[in-house]
């Protein structure tokens, strides 16, 4: 027996023994028990404002989820979705509502195992659950993520070890700029000192010590997904009438089902013949081709919900290459971009949540003088808009007052006696 194995025999029959005598009622009799596979990755779960250390397992029993026996409030399949049930009192459920809540949660587990294995931030509470990509959970944190955070030391630090090896540096190494005393940088709100180095960290961009560009993530290739498109797959006994377009097994069904039929199709023709696999599935109400769209499939779900389905992304430009040379190559194509920048005298304002505002060397010549004391008063936005306005800095002022929020510019000797050598010049 492998060491895996022996493992997940531990672990099962822990589980079982330590659970059992606690939750054993008819409820479990009846609908029986699931226990997931142990998933460690980069996932993270939040399950009340608390974090759950991996590895994780997904189970049921009876009526009630569970992730590392941690139970789950309110374990709806999507987030987003509305409890449909009074899961504190699933005994007081009539038989039939029972079995249907019976096939939702079914699909919950799987659908939280999914995520799970796909590297995602679930966090549960009574009202559902929330999921984040990974990497915007990491290096764009949300305010609800935040939040959690400081108060969970085991959190930050699972947080602060991700923040490193998603940058993958053992993988492509690092390279280090040239030092740049001219333009200027501004991150969220900070004035960043010069001479600036933009340096590349794994797959990160850095100027100085702050990213500037969080790292790319690399695709996983599907090995499967070539064998899986040959065979012309069956409808999935999970696809029930409750399950919806958000649902795992839809969505790889309809991937593979639509994947086996270009083989012998074209994409108008699959289509027309997608319409009738929309039709065959319990949890769809009628589908038809949209009358006004040849590549769009009207759908109408069991649960009165209709959806406007295209089935191939329109034609655009060519598709970029998503292998590792070709993401490292695009990486250090914006590294040197953004020192070259830098050193005609561009500015740059950099916000984690709201992208970037950037100008040449005239217009920072022209604008930042006039902007920065603005930015760095107490006054609030309106007044700050107006005052902008009152020194014809509308256009270029308003956007990067209004990223700045409430937030103050700060104070900083060097920025000063730069603004005022603009001064002298002129």
């Amino acid at each position: 027996m492998t060491k895996i194995n022996i493992y997940l025999q531990i672990y099962i029959s822990l589980f079982l023994c330590t659970n059992l005598a606690v939750s054993s009622d008819s409820l479990i009799d009846e609908f029986g028990i699931f226990i997931g596979k142990p998933i460690n990755n980069n996932s993270i779960v939040i399950i009340n404002d608390t974090y759950i250390d991996p590895p994780y397992v997904v189970s049921r029993k009876g009526l009630e989820v569970f992730i590392n026996n941690n139970k789950v409030p309110n374990p709806v399949r999507h987030s987003g979705e509305k409890p449909l049930f009074d899961y504190t009192q699933p005994n007081n459920l009539s038989k039939q509502r029972q079995q249907r809540l019976f096939g939702l949660l079914k699909v919950a587990t799987k659908i939280y195992e999914t995520n799970i294995e796909r590297g995602t931030f679930c966090i549960f509470d009574s009202n559902g659950y929330k999921k984040f990509d990974i990497y915007t959970a990491i290096y764009h944190t949300p305010t609800a993520i935040d939040n959690i955070c400081q108060n969970q030391l085991g959190l930050k630090l699972r947080m602060d070890s991700l923040f490193v090896s998603l940058l993958r540096i053992d993988e492509f190494g690092t390279k280090d700029g040239d030092p740049v005393d001219d333009g200027y940088i501004f991150i969220d709100g900070e004035y960043i000192e010069s001479p600036y180095v933009v340096s590349r960290i794994g797959l990160g961009l850095f100027i100085n010590t702050e990213m500037v560009h969080s790292p790319t993530r690399i695709p996983v290739q599907n090995t499967t997904a070539q064998d899986t498109s040959y065979k012309d797959p069956n409808i999935p006994f999970t696809i029930t009438k409750d399950s919806s377009s958000f649902d795992p097994d839809i969505i790889e069904y309809l991937g593979h089902k639509r994947a086996y039929l270009l083989r012998d199709y074209s994409k108008e023709q699959v289509t027309q013949l997608m319409v009738q696999v929309y039709n065959d599935l319990p949890c769809v109400e009628s589908a038809r081709m949209d009358p006004d769209d040849s590549g769009v499939v009207v759908v109408v779900w069991s649960d009165g919900t209709h959806d406007r389905i295209r089935q191939f992304p329109p034609l655009g430009r060519r598709q970029l290459k998503m292998d590792s040379q070709s993401i490292l190559n695009r990486i250090e194509y914006e590294r040197a971009n953004f020192e070259n920048c830098l050193q005609k005298g561009d500015y740059y304002f950099l916000f984690s949540q709201a992208g970037h505002i950037t100008g040449n060397k005239t217009s920072a010549e022209m604008i930042l003088p006039k902007l920065i004391p603005i930015l760095q008063a107490s006054s609030p936005i309106e007044e700050k808009l107006l005052n902008a306005k009152k020194l014809d800095l509308g256009n270029l002022g308003e956007p990067i007052i209004r990223a700045m929020g409430e937030k103050r510019l700060n104070s900083s000797v060097q920025l000063q006696k730069r603004l005022n050598d603009y001064s002298k010049t002129k």
